[in-house]
């Protein structure tokens, strides 16, 4: 099954600066058979550029999802994913975290920011291949939200969440998906 928008190709923003990352990222994407296109950001500099929309981005299409490492040049996924909610545009673009860094330390912070989920990078090829399937879950939630509510949630208002993080944690150890926190997500 291809996962698709309204009629079009999801639109995927990833914030990586890591090369093989990206060819991980783009592999998972394709084991999960999510047919998209990605517009891969590399600098922390141009991502603000790109969220604000501003420069050469301004007429740059809102995605559908934003995958953000925390770790890029220029500028830490926090400032963007941040420049993201000030945007009304961007506002209530769902996002997920893929960054190494342990998620303890950024929860608070993802919550104020309405992160959906937090991906800790993966040791092997396996488990990196099944970010592609909560990349996917993740744009199906997204376009059902859509449909539900054609006229999208107020501004500023929160995203619903309709997993807590328990059914999520569940979902992740039915996947396969293993480690401390199954899938070091949220």
């Amino acid at each position: 099954m291809s996962v698709h928008t309204v009629g079009r190709k999801a639109r995927i923003l990833v914030v990586e600066d890591n090369p093989a990352d990206v060819e991980l990222l783009r592999l998972a994407l394709s084991t999960a058979n999510v047919d998209c296109d990605l517009t891969i950001i590399d600098d922390g500099g141009e991502a603000i550029a790109y969220v604000r929309q501003t420069g050469r981005h301004v007429a740059s299409p809102v995605p559908d999802l934003a995958v953000l490492d925390l770790n890029v040049p220029k500028s830490e996924g926090v400032e963007i994913l941040a420049a993201m909610r000030e945007n009304p545009s961007f506002q209530n673009v769902p996002v997920a975290i893929l960054s190494s860094a342990p998620w303890q330390r950024e929860r608070a912070r993802m919550d104020r920011l309405r992160v959906q989920r937090y991906i800790v990078k993966p040791p092997d090829l396996e488990e990196y291949l099944r970010i592609g399937f909560i990349i996917r879950e993740l744009l199906l939630l997204a376009a059902a939200e859509f449909q539900e509510k054609p006229s999208g949630r107020e501004a500023g208002a929160p995203p619903e969440d309709p997993y807590p993080a328990p059914v999520r944690r569940a979902q992740a150890r039915a996947a396969g998906i293993s480690g401390p926190d199954p899938g070091a997500e949220y």
